[in-house]
């Protein structure tokens, strides 16, 4: 009898022992976890506040806002406070929370081992009802625009995206650095020099004859080169496709392109939508041929975009997919 309270007692003893170590590795995964938060919450609330500093030189926003908050604060100076403070709120918290949602996406088991190449998408339902505004959107007012600056003189088109492709080598320059690409970075670094300095800002490309070639570097590539996992694909409403490391790393490019520095935000603004639209004049034959011959556009816009960003990270030269009969070699010996 002795002895089965003695194992008994010791079974609990082991069992005790086990569910202590147990919790404490969970407090500390849970602390570990809690403390990453707190530093992507103040790394991405400094990117926020620096995109609230562009959005409030909007003059129709803060007007916006000011005539919104009329109805509630008649008095002027407290109208204006409030104004101030609901600005605060609006460009700094709500950003701040919609860069959270999209980091808190990519912590999820799903998003963390989706590996580049392989296609995830477990929001398709939500995905294909953004894909489908966002058509409607292009066709009523991107293409028409794209397809009247394709009318514009030859010379005009090439200098715009000459132009345009030059302030782009900035953000190439600062990611073909943070992935080492050294012999890249040299090259890109003079090519901008080239074409800045003696190509009247980039109007003419010198640097392509001088065998200066062209690069492609974004920070989503960065993250991607340096093992990062694409995650669930998701389509973001006007720009389109994406998926969840790739999202939040729109936001890095834009902050480091040039066109984020010019002042006043409107100008800014005015670049930004004449870049947009050179790019689809670049892209109205592919979509074309995608919509005579694709089945499912949007499954096509969507395996077409993962292996694209595929070749982008491993610069045109992709591992090759693996066989299927892979994992039956063992057997076979």
């Amino acid at each position: 009898m002795i002895v089965l309270q003695m194992i008994t007692l010791s079974k609990s003893g082991v069992y005790l022992t086990l569910h202590f170590y147990y919790h404490s590795r969970k407090i500390a995964h849970i602390k570990n976890k809690l403390g990453k938060f707190f530093n992507l919450y103040f790394f991405f609330q400094t990117i926020a506040i620096k995109i609230a500093e562009r959005i409030r030189d909007f003059p129709w926003i803060t007007t916006n806002f000011m005539n919104y908050l009329t109805h509630f604060y008649p008095n002027g100076e407290q109208k204006n406070n409030h104004q101030q403070s609901f600005c605060n709120f609006f460009c700094n918290k709500v950003i701040t929370l919609f860069l959270l949602l999209s980091i808190a996406l990519l912590s999820t088991g799903c998003a963390s081992t989706t590996a580049d190449g392989d296609v995830s998408d477990p929001m398709e339902s939500l995905n294909r009802k953004i894909y489908a505004f966002n058509e409607g959107f292009d066709r009523m007012i991107l293409k028409p625009a794209a397809e009247g600056y394709q009318k514009l003189p030859s010379p005009v088109q090439t200098g715009t995206h000459n132009f345009f492709s030059n302030l782009d080598d900035v953000v190439i320059i600062i990611n073909g650095i943070l992935q080492l690409k050294l012999e890249q970075f040299s090259s890109d670094i003079l090519r901008f020099s080239v074409n800045t300095t003696y190509g009247f800002l980039g109007l003419i490309d010198l640097g392509t004859p001088m065998g200066l070639p062209k690069h492609q570097a974004s920070f989503a590539d960065t993250l991607g080169f340096w093992g990062v996992g694409s995650g669930p694909y998701v389509v973001i409403p006007i720009l389109g496709p994406s998926s969840v490391r790739d999202a939040p790393s729109l936001v890095v490019d834009y902050l480091l392109h040039p066109i984020n520095q010019v002042s006043p935000a409107s100008a800014s603004f005015g670049l930004s939508a004449v870049r947009t639209v050179d790019l689809r004049a670049d892209l109205l034959k592919t979509t074309e041929m995608r919509d005579e011959l694709a089945l499912d556009p949007y499954s096509f816009t969507r395996e077409s975009y993962y292996q694209w960003r595929q070749n982008r990270i491993y610069d045109d030269n992709p591992p090759p997919p693996k066989a299927i009969f892979d994992d039956f070699e063992d057997f076979e010996e």
